[in-house]
C-alpha cells in the first residue's frame, strides 16, 4: 500500500481536503488513516501539527458541517415538492407523527380541543 501524503523530507501531511470529505461523509480516523497508507496515529499526530486540532475536534467539525450539508440538501429537496421529504423532515425536525402514541395522547389532545371550542362557544355567546 502506497503511502499517500509523504513529502519529499518524510513527513506524512494529509490532503486536508480529501480528508474533510472523508470525514464530512462520516468516515472514521483510522478508515481515513488506511486510505492515506498510514497508522492512525500518524494521522492524528499530522492533523493536530497541520490544524493546530486534537483529531477528535476536528472530526467532530468536519462531521458537524457534513451533516449540515445533508440536512441542507434535504430540505431544498423537501422545498422543491418532494412530499415524503417534507413529510420525513415533519416527523423528524417538527415532531410530527402519523398517529398518537397512545389512545390517552389522542384523548388529552382531543380533550384539549374540545376545552378550546367550549371556550370560544361561551365568549360568542358572551359577546352576542
Amino acid at each position: 500500500m502506497g503511502l499517500k501524503g509523504i513529502a519529499q523530507n518524510g513527513r506524512f501531511s494529509p490532503d486536508l481536503k480529501k480528508l474533510d470529505r472523508m470525514l464530512e461523509a462520516g468516515g472514521t480516523g483510522v478508515q481515513a488513516a488506511a486510505h492515506f497508507g498510514v497508522h492512525e496515529d500518524t494521522l492524528y499526530l499530522a492533523v493536530k501539527r497541520d490544524t493546530g486540532l486534537d483529531f477528535s475536534a476536528y472530526k467532530r467539525q468536519k462531521r458537524s458541517a457534513g451533516e449540515s450539508l445533508l440536512k441542507c440538501a434535504q430540505f431544498k429537496t423537501a422545498l422543491e415538492g418532494n412530499a415524503t421529504m417534507l413529510i420525513w423532515l415533519g416527523k423528524q425536525i417538527l415532531g410530527q407523527k402519523d398517529k398518537p402514541d397512545s389512545k390517552e395522547e389522542f384523548n388529552g389532545q382531543l380533550a384539549h380541543f374540545l376545552d378550546v371550542l367550549s371556550n370560544l362557544e361561551q365568549r360568542s355567546k358572551d359577546g352576542s
